[in-house]
């Protein structure tokens, strides 16, 4: 409908009446199959479809109604800053191009403007562009792949003004450092509450790190054009750039008895905290996730120096002072694991690993740790399975750990290449 004059106008009588019947047969289908579909995208496009139908074929004789649901949905599937409650990248850009759908055809129908649909439109457009990596595409967290950079300007390009620039959007649960020409967005956020999370992924404190059109570090991504059992996979920790504990995930997954599907749930007291100096940044960031089964808590802190050129960081595992000490002294297993893109090629180099992309950018790698290795992974996030790399930094903790040093305290660097 929101390309109606091919399909309306072209053609004898006959021909555009029978297409009209038919499309208010999909509409009527649609309509009747909504009011027991609890899954979030076909609540929110159902109601995009019902204030497109009313403006584009009905002469806007329910336009209220149906714009009053839609902005029902609009607040219960957007938070405040914007973002979709799902948490995910890419379920935030298609919301937008419904929204942004709706408004034009409003403009072209000479109909005003709702004020719910400028400011989320506003709102959500900020945060497509808080995700977009410096290829244009998008960070691939929460169930979404990279996306077409194309798709993602044609957007971005139909906003009233620029999205503004920013780092941090606490309601949504990221934040990021960028300086010169390197960008790192870390998930700090939770799992999102059903039926929100049914494709959500349990990937807290991983990260994306990309050096202008280069992605570097990513996680397995994902893409709808791929078989079940990936999708399924590639939610679970392992698939992300983080630690994992005794292979278990940082969030658990339930079952959602309404559509049958799982979502994370967890991890407890998630938190970050920023400091900016100068040039410099630092994050410092925890969860629970591992306290209730192994009693230890995670946390990762990350130093981006002022050219970009230099991202330090720390993973940690601690026993908190409140538990007391633990009787229990068999060592855990720990991983640490930083996926690659699938266009990065990595090799050892004396005591670094070697980080080539294809766009020319290189990078270095180092950790004191004394176990690291490049193991096989695979990537979704192009609408193939590809095969991959990853750095992964394995060990075993102690239970009563401060955190402060080894094997408790993994620390490592990212140096970009004087060349790269």
């Amino acid at each position: 409908m929101s390309c109606g004059a091919p399909l309306l106008d072209e053609g004898d009588d006959e021909a555009v009446q029978s297409r009209l019947e038919t499309l208010a047969r999909q509409v009527r289908h649609v309509a009747a199959l909504v009011e027991r579909d609890r899954d979030p995208v076909g609540v929110f496009r159902s109601a995009a479809l019902s204030t497109t139908w009313e403006i584009c074929v009905s002469k806007g004789k329910s336009l209220d109604v149906a714009l009053e649901r839609l902005e029902t949905v609009c607040t219960a599937q957007f938070l405040p800053d914007g973002g979709h409650v799902s948490r995910s990248p890419v379920r935030t850009m298609k919301c937008l191009s419904d929204l942004i759908a709706i408004q034009e055809l409003l403009e072209r129908t000479d109909r005003p403007i709702p004020d719910f649909l400028d400011k989320w439109i506003g709102r959500s457009g900020a945060m497509v562009g808080f995700f977009r990596a410096g290829d244009g595409g998008l960070f691939p967290f929460h169930g979404g792949g990279e996306s077409r950079s194309e798709e993602v300007d044609a957007l971005l390009d139909k906003l009233d003004t620029p999205p503004r620039k920013f780092s941090v959007v606490p309601k949504s649960g990221y934040q990021k450092l960028a300086k010169a020409d390197t960008q790192l967005c870390l998930d700090c956020g939770g799992g999102p509450e059903r039926p929100y999370g049914d494709r959500s992924h349990a990937s807290a404190l991983a990260f994306e790190l990309v050096d202008g059109d280069a992605r570097i570090v990513t996680s397995c991504a994902n893409s709808p054009e791929i078989n079940l059992d990936w999708q399924a996979a590639v939610r679970q920790t392992s698939a992300h750039s983080t630690l994992i504990l005794a292979d278990q995930g940082s969030a658990s997954f339930q079952r959602n008895e309404e559509s049958g599907l799982l979502y994370p749930e967890g991890p407890e007291a998630i938190s970050a905290k920023r400091l900016e100096e100068a040039d410099e940044v630092w994050l410092d960031a925890q969860h629970s996730g591992y306290k209730q089964r192994f009693g230890l808590l995670h946390r990762r802190r990350l130093f981006m120096a002022g050219d970009g050129r230099r991202l330090t960081g720390e993973d940690s595992l601690s026993r908190p002072v409140s538990a007391g000490q633990s009787h229990d002294k068999s060592l855990i297993p720990f991983a640490i694991r930083f996926h690659l893109h699938p266009t990065v090629e990595a090799y050892t180099e004396g005591n670094f690993i070697i980080l080539k992309s294809d766009t020319g950018r290189v990078w270095r790698f180092r950790t004191t740790h004394a176990i690291a290795r490049l193991e096989p992974t695979i990537y979704l996030g192009r609408g193939i399975v590809e095969q991959s790399q990853q750095i992964v930094l394995s060990g075993e903790a102690h239970r009563n750990g401060d955190g402060t040093k080894p094997p408790n305290c993994i620390r490592w660097v990212f140096l970009k290449d004087q060349l790269g």
